[in-house]
């Protein structure tokens, strides 16, 4: 088990986080469908992101664009105050996931700043947040889209995108554009997810093949 959670975080993970890196350059593209469903739902009961553990070894990682070097940091501490936006979270996911990694950049010229968030959940598999500063040019209305899978018949990568205050935030993953609207509306600001696991308190779990 400990083996396919290491193939998900170095494989798959990576292809999803692209994948949630590239919906902010097709933003224009997702208004193919309105978010229609219960803008008061939930992900249901789980475990505090906080409480959940890594997937495999940790790895947080922002590029402080400000710098001539580029510099690295690797604690959210020091990144949280210059993001220049609050990030939103879902308070709570399944009991079996864990956190893949995390990073982004700061002091970036163009987009300012950069939070993305990969989650492996059981049955699943990752599901990636990627959040940045609204642009005035942006819809605000939740928009979402399903692609095919490639190599595959009938399995859908979802991609939403929309605003929650001054956040822009899209949602990457391998559940049904309706699951992740439940998602996205139950996202909260501030929400503490560092986890305070080991990486060896991680629990194997079972993921999407």
């Amino acid at each position: 088990m400990a083996n396919a959670r290491h193939a998900w975080s170095q494989h798959t993970v990576v292809s999803v986080l692209r994948m949630g890196a590239l919906a902010f350059a097709l933003t224009l593209v997702l208004g193919a469908c309105d978010a229609g469903g219960n803008k008061s739902g939930n992900n249901g009961s789980g475990i505090n992101l906080a409480n959940l553990p890594w997937c495999d070894r940790p790895s947080i990682s922002f590029q402080d664009d400000g710098t001539t070097t580029q510099s690295i940091l690797t604690k959210w501490a020091l990144v949280k105050d210059q993001l220049g936006f609050t990030p939103y979270l879902p308070p709570t996911l399944p009991q079996g996931s864990c956190l893949a990694l995390a990073g982004g950049s700061i002091h970036n010229p163009i987009i300012g700043a950069q939070l993305s968030i990969t989650y492996v959940l059981p049955k699943i598999g990752p599901l990636a947040l990627s959040e940045a500063p609204k642009r005035a040019s942006l819809p605000t209305a939740l928009q979402c889209v399903a692609n095919p899978v490639p190599g595959t018949k009938s399995e859908t990568t979802a991609i939403c995108q929309g605003v929650m205050e001054s956040t822009s935030i899209t949602l990457v993953s391998r559940q049904s554009t309706s699951d992740l609207q439940q998602i996205f509306h139950a996202l909260q600001p501030n929400v503490e997810w560092v986890p305070s696991a080991s990486p060896s308190a991680a629990t194997p779990t079972s993921t999407a093949k």
